[in-house]
C-alpha cells in the first residue's frame, strides 16, 4: 500500500478506495455550495434591481386626469380607483408604467401590486 504522507497519517486504517470516497464525497459537496451561490447571486441581483419610479403625471393622465378620480384605497396588495368616467382610461400607458395586473370595473378599477409597485404607489397616495 502507498503511504501518502499529507493525507493520512501512519495509524490510520484508511484504504485507497475510502480516500477516493471522502475525496468524491468532498467535491460533490463543493460543487453543490457553488451551484447554492450561484442561485443567491442571481436571485439578489433580481431583488434589488431597481424599477423606475413612477411619475404622478403620467399615472393621472392615464387614468383620465385628476378630475376623473373620485377616490382610491389601498388593502394589502391591492389598489383600488374610483373613477367617472371609463372611457378616460389608457389600459396601455398603465401597463407601460408596470401596472399588468388589474381589473376594469364600470366605475373601478383595481391593481395588484408587488413589492416594488407598493414601494411606488405610496408616493401616489400621499
Amino acid at each position: 500500500m502507498i503511504n501518502l504522507i499529507f493525507l493520512i497519517s501512519p495509524q490510520a486504517d484508511l484504504t485507497i478506495g475510502e480516500i477516493a470516497i471522502y475525496i468524491c464525497v468532498g467535491i460533490v459537496f463543493l460543487i453543490l455550495i457553488c451551484i447554492g451561490l450561484i442561485f443567491l447571486i442571481s436571485y439578489l441581483k433580481k431583488k434589488n434591481k431597481n424599477i423606475k419610479k413612477i411619475d404622478k403625471n403620467e399615472l393621472f393622465l392615464s387614468l383620465g386626469s385628476k378630475e376623473n378620480i373620485l377616490n382610491f384605497e389601498q388593502k394589502g396588495s391591492r389598489l383600488s380607483i374610483f373613477f367617472k368616467n371609463k372611457d378616460l382610461i389608457d389600459v396601455n400607458k398603465l401597463k407601460d408604467l408596470g401596472f399588468n395586473n388589474y381589473i376594469l370595473l364600470s366605475n373601478k378599477i383595481t391593481f395588484t401590486l408587488d413589492e416594488n409597485l407598493k414601494k411606488y404607489i405610496k408616493d401616489f397616495l400621499n
